[in-house]
């Protein structure tokens, strides 16, 4: 008689089942997505001077959800290529590589939607290379105290804008050799001693030409007690007297073991973040800033110097927003395209209309850090006074914005070898 164990038994069953579950569907397999996106739509583009683009569109839509988007280029006439994928609707081309663009969404299951149209972008029309130098300063003037000298002088013109001023000296009333000791963007500059040297100055621009040195001054700084006791901190600021383009600040002073000769006061942009830039000094507890912008929020803070140059902390910082802009709103934002060890490129720049009707004009400020220069500039009106950058749309171009509409533009800056800071916060007014 056969007989017939039970681990056979059990294996049977188990081949069985396994060959049901390859016959017979599954749920998920039934369910699968086969619907492809809407195709994108609205894709233009922005160029810069550089040759660098950046793409934008309208999102797609998914019956499941859109997960990425390729970009392609077109590689020879008729043929794209694939040239990245984005997760945004934004793409930037580091240089313009082909003919025509074209995008297309793909969402989770790889279902890729129809492309958009089309679009080829062309480099914008650039000015020229700037290389006129500015006129040269005036003749610089010095007020010796014990163990340093301020030197000032009249201001430079240039045909687009003086971005600072480089201070050389040589010791001794003659001979030696002038060496560079500070870049400035104000027409003052304090120099310690003591010593006898010989000090000359000459401007520069955005575009780096130099204008001549001024005829060379001799200066003697007396030696100094030993002194090395700072002043106390000065009083936090009040403002008063706020108008859309100016405001006046007024602190409690400060206290020194020999004196107090003056304060240095310091801004930023915003409400909070931002870099403190110098804005002024003045001999008494009062200061008035002007060529402010209207509708915008800065901060400022105070320092005491005293007669051997030794400074006090800053005071705590007052929060101080102009008045007045109206016509709608609009919003700034900075971004870094890259950046290295002497400069970096904000691009894009943007600005938007966050407002219900169209603006007819915009102002973009900002503040650079100390020894930061503007060096080119695109898609945008810049002017630099001091470390104050302000950019204004192009009549014709894109100083008009519809309601919720945005526009880009960029600039290539300088700054000192290893200096890592950039400016993070921007205003945005519209007349």
């Amino acid at each position: 008689m056969f007989r017939i164990r039970p681990r056979l038994i059990i294996f049977a069953v188990s081949a069985a089942l396994a060959m049901l579950a390859v016959v017979v569907p599954s749920a998920q397999a039934a369910a699968a997505d086969v619907t492809p996106p809407i195709a994108p739509t609205g894709l233009t583009w922005s160029a810069t001077c550089a040759g660098v683009v950046t793409f934008t569109w309208a999102a797609a839509t998914d019956n499941v959800g859109v997960t990425d988007y390729e970009v392609f280029r077109e590689v020879s006439t008729g043929v794209f290529a694939l040239a990245g994928t984005t997760t945004t609707t934004a793409f930037t081309e580091p240089r313009l590589a082909g003919l025509r663009y074209q995008v297309r969404a793909r969402d989770a299951a790889g279902n890729t939607s129809p492309f958009t149209a089309p679009v080829i972008p062309v480099l914008p029309p650039c000015p020229p290379p700037d290389t006129q130098p500015p006129t040269v300063p005036g003749t610089p003037t010095t007020s010796v105290t014990c163990g340093s000298v301020m030197l000032t002088w009249t201001a430079s013109t240039d045909n687009f804008a003086v971005t600072g001023y480089e201070v050389w000296r040589a010791s001794g009333s003659s001979g030696g050799t002038f060496a560079q000791v500070a870049t400035v963007t104000a027409t003052s500059f304090t120099m310690s001693g003591p010593g006898i040297f010989r000090v000359q100055v000459r401007a520069r621009d955005a575009a780096g030409n130099r204008s001549p040195f001024t005829p060379p001054v001799t200066v003697v700084i007396p030696a100094c007690p030993n002194e090395i006791q700072p002043p106390t901190t000065p009083g936090t600021p009040t403002a008063s007297g706020t108008t859309a383009t100016q405001t006046t600040l007024t602190w409690a002073p400060s206290t020194d073991n020999v004196g107090v000769i003056g304060y240095d006061i310091s801004r930023a942009l915003g409400a909070s973040g931002g870099i403190f830039a110098p804005v002024g000094t003045s001999t008494t507890t009062t200061f008035t800033n002007t060529g402010l912008t209207a509708g915008t929020t800065y901060r400022y803070q105070v320092r005491a110097r005293d007669l051997a140059g030794n400074t006090s902390p800053f005071s705590a910082a007052v929060t101080v927003t102009t008045p007045g802009g109206g016509g709608g709103g609009c919003s700034a934002t900075l971004t870094v395209q890259t950046g290295w060890n002497t400069g970096y490129v904000l691009q894009p720049i943007t600005v938007t209309n966050t407002g219900t009707t169209t603006l007819t004009g915009w102002t973009v400020t900002f503040t650079l850090p100390p020894s930061h220069s503007v060096t080119h500039f695109w898609n945008a009106t810049v002017t630099a006074s001091g470390q104050t950058v302000t950019a204004r749309g192009v009549s014709g171009q894109n100083a008009t914005l519809a309601a919720g509409a945005a526009t880009t533009w960029g600039l290539q800056a300088s700054r000192p070898d290893a200096d890592t800071t950039i400016p993070t916060a921007a205003a945005c007014t519209s007349p």
